[in-house]
């Protein structure tokens, strides 16, 4: 008997239960259908690729006959799948709404056919709508919902044998990209060098504290569980651990939201006409605000941001120049390789004071000072901003200040921080005035 295993955000042979429930009643027939609508920029793109084509050798070296890669909807290659004799398929279950909204789609189009279809598993240790106060409502503040969150058993990650599919060879499914470090070389790197002194140093961006891990679990490379098997009561853990916490606290609160994920949030002032501008600026890392400006090229160049870069550009974008949070979202999950809805949106909102548990709407970000704190020679921004390479030390961070701070072309800030700072709160003021 042949079964079909449709491959999305679990791209690993090892610890994936949904995979061994397909191999329980067959030989596995794996696939993945790729989704041209989704834009990708490039450095995105080519992390994508390289994660389908270390898929596709895990397959090889398994015995199977590769990774079949199709385009277009689950609907349209239900012909494909029958003609290659697969009577059931099987899949790790999604907890985004838009692939709710596809395995829906996708549940009715097999039942039409014939065809079984079943999810199994799920991309987190603890499915979103798991962690439950006693009163079986959803926490909404992260805290409460961690502490429970770490009450919970831990699964353990799953082994078994499949056996694999390979009546024919299938033909190579990407073309050559750019090759990361195996997400099992960056797991042993975090546990041998990083995670000792993970909580004392993983916001500093001019230092390389932080786990590399974002990727690998974005795209099912590595499951959460095995990365808590690892970490779990070494020394250091609890800091990093509590960020896999934060994933699924995001997971769990668009779960519980659905299209609230994307609505803009009652307590957004309106734009200005000419916001496309600022918009574009910002986009481009030309504010006139050094650490800003490092975290958007590095964004445009990479396709990677600091973690603490993201929460200081959101909040210039939001708070100092009263742009809504999804221009800038959007903009993120283009080009960022790690672009993982739920913690990107939900991020967002909570920057900008509106989400579950989010900041208080009046914590602004002062740019200069967070530059200060977590670049204090300025390396992270010379590294991204040439134009202030001639600024030495922290004098980087204000080049308003230094006499060789405009000499190459560096561009004057857009706005002032303390004026934009004063009608961000005035106005969020007003529109809380409207409700009371």
């Amino acid at each position: 008997m042949t079964v079909g295993f449709w491959f999305r955000r679990d791209l690993r042979v090892t610890d994936n239960p949904a995979l061994l429930r397909a191999a329980a009643d067959g030989e596995v027939l794996p696939f993945f259908i790729r989704d041209r609508s989704v834009r990708m920029a490039t450095f995105r793109r080519r992390r994508f690729e390289a994660a389908l084509r270390r898929l596709d050798e895990q397959i090889r070296a398994h015995g199977g006959a590769g990774l079949w890669i199709m385009e277009g909807e689950f609907t349209a290659v239900l012909a494909l799948l029958q003609a290659q004799g697969v009577s059931s398929v099987f899949a790790t279950g999604e907890y985004t709404p838009r692939g709710r909204r596809r395995d829906v789609r996708a549940h009715v189009a097999a039942r039409a056919a014939g065809m079984d279809l079943e999810f199994h598993d799920s991309p987190y240790l603890h499915v979103p709508g798991e962690v439950r106060k006693p009163d079986g409502s959803r926490y909404q503040v992260f805290t409460p919902y961690y502490r429970a969150w770490l009450t919970l058993p831990k699964p353990e990650p799953e082994s078994g044998v499949v056996a694999w599919w390979h009546d024919r060879e299938l033909p190579q499914p990407v073309d050559p990209g750019l090759p990361d470090a195996g997400p099992m070389v960056l797991l042993s790197t975090l546990l041998d060098e990083r995670l000792a002194r993970y909580s004392d140093c993983r916001d500093r961006l001019d230092l390389d504290c932080t786990s590399h891990l974002s990727e690998p679990l974005h795209f099912g490379e590595l499951h959460p569980r095995t990365v808590w098997q690892a970490a779990a009561g070494q020394p250091g853990s609890e800091g990093f651990l509590r960020e896999l916490a934060w994933r699924e606290f995001f997971a769990d609160a668009m779960g519980a939201r659905d299209s609230a994920w994307q609505s803009p949030g009652a307590d957004q002032p309106d734009m200005a006409d000419d916001w496309h501008e600022d918009f574009e600026a910002w986009r481009e890392g030309r504010t006139g605000y050094p650490v800003v400006d490092a975290g958007m090229r590095q964004l445009l160049e990479t396709g990677r941001m600091h973690n603490r870069v993201r929460m200081i550009v959101a909040s210039f974008l939001c708070k100092d120049l009263l742009i809504h949070w999804q221009p800038g979202a959007r903009h993120f999950l283009e080009y960022l390789r790690d672009a993982d809805v739920a913690s990107n949106n939900m991020n967002w909102q909570w920057v900008a004071g509106i989400g579950p548990g989010s900041s208080a709407y009046y914590r602004v970000f002062n740019p200069v000072r967070q530059g200060l704190r977590f670049d204090p020679d300025g390396d992270y921004v010379r590294r991204f901003v040439p134009e202030l390479r001639a600024c030495p030390g922290a004098s980087v961070h204000e080049p308003w200040q230094h006499p060789q701070g405009y000499a190459d072309g560096y561009p004057q800030r857009i706005v002032d921080h303390d004026e934009a700072r004063t009608r961000y709160l005035d106005s969020q003021r007003a529109l809380r005035g409207q409700w009371n």
